[in-house]
């Protein structure tokens, strides 16, 4: 009896040294505590609210930026769960996590201009983006308007295989309890640890580029888009205004440029042909569409310094860009 005794104590004493290596590991690498939520949570963040955490973006390792990082019961990067009036959807210039919660457009929305708003990330690719609109009409009420935000060098991927109709059902934020569980059945336990192993031997380690002391991702490799590539995007836009058209929604596309594109006059291949070309083919299809292009170019100081998202200062001209058109709808 003993001997049991002594071994289920060494038993949970054991279990115990694991999990507070793994807290501690979590505590230490934050960003390796974020699993795939590939069947209830479509975004890559838990769902757990006001989490702090130490956020490095695509090239942000060098500022070391502590940021509130606030994810609400549905799993997107947001405040608001219900009753909502905006969804922004795309990619990861809807969510900015190299911002502070407040600080994202999502955030100046809600708090600056009193917009109930959510953003919706998901892990699909672009060509996936049926999912995205899927998402939003399973798990919100039907909102005013949808915003789509993406940078210029996803356009290539931006594939949408069209839906019948688009069906808003309301349903209620899963408790942090019943989604722990369905987080648990998908995936398991989550280590902190493997996560951190895997990232540390198999990450593909972004090299910038640096520029008149600027930072940038991809440099001079980016490419002038093909016709094919502007016909796909084309056919998708169409079919993606037309399914929010016919469900009495707003739509408003903002592709911004990338931060290459935005300084363009540091490099010797870079040019605005994409973004012309784009905007070409909203207005040619009476698309809602901000110029973001356009409007950056007067401005200073729109994309972060060691990030290829935008700044704090970037993504609160960007809301007012967007409350502006949206306003102008009502008139």
């Amino acid at each position: 009896m003993k001997k049991f005794i002594l071994k289920l104590c060494l038993f949970f004493l054991g279990s115990f040294i694991v999990m507070l290596f793994e807290y501690l590991i979590s505590i230490q690498y934050s960003n390796y505590r974020t699993p795939s939520n590939n069947l209830i949570f479509e975004t890559s963040q838990y769902p757990y609210l006001n989490e702090l955490r130490t956020v490095s973006g695509d090239l942000n390792e060098e500022s070391k930026k502590t940021i509130r990082y606030i994810t609400n019961n549905k799993g997107s990067r947001s405040i608001v769960n219900n009753e909502i009036e905006i969804a922004i959807i795309g990619d990861s210039f809807t969510e900015l996590d190299n911002l502070d919660q407040t600080s994202t457009i999502q955030g100046n929305l809600n708090t600056n201009f009193n917009k109930r708003t959510v953003t919706i990330k998901l892990n699909y690719e672009l060509n996936k983006l049926n999912r995205y609109v899927e998402f939003l009409s399973e798990n919100y009420n039907k909102p005013k308007t949808v915003i789509l935000i993406i940078v210029e060098r996803n356009i290539e991927s931006l594939i949408y295989n069209e839906v019948n109709e688009i069906h808003f059902k309301d349903k209620s934020p899963y408790t942090l309890t019943y989604s722990s569980f369905l987080k648990f059945i998908n995936e398991g336990f989550d280590f902190p640890s493997f996560r951190f192993l895997k990232y540390l031997f198999l990450k593909e380690k972004i090299n910038p580029v640096i520029v008149d002391n600027l930072m940038f991702l991809q440099g001079e490799k980016i490419k002038t888009f093909s016709k094919n590539n502007l016909k796909q995007f084309e056919t998708s836009i169409i079919n993606l205004n037309n399914q929010f058209i016919n469900s009495n929604v707003n739509f408003i596309v903002g592709i911004i440029p990338n931060k290459e594109t935005y300084h363009k006059d540091v490099f010797k291949n870079v040019t605005d042909k994409n973004m012309i070309s784009i905007d070409s083919i909203l207005r040619k299809n009476q698309i809602l569409n901000i110029n973001i292009f356009e409007e950056f170019k007067s401005k200073e100081n729109m994309y972060d310094k060691y990030d290829t998202h935008l700044s704090e200062g970037g993504a609160k001209y960007v809301s007012l860009l967007f409350v502006n058109k949206i306003d102008s709808l009502k008139k």
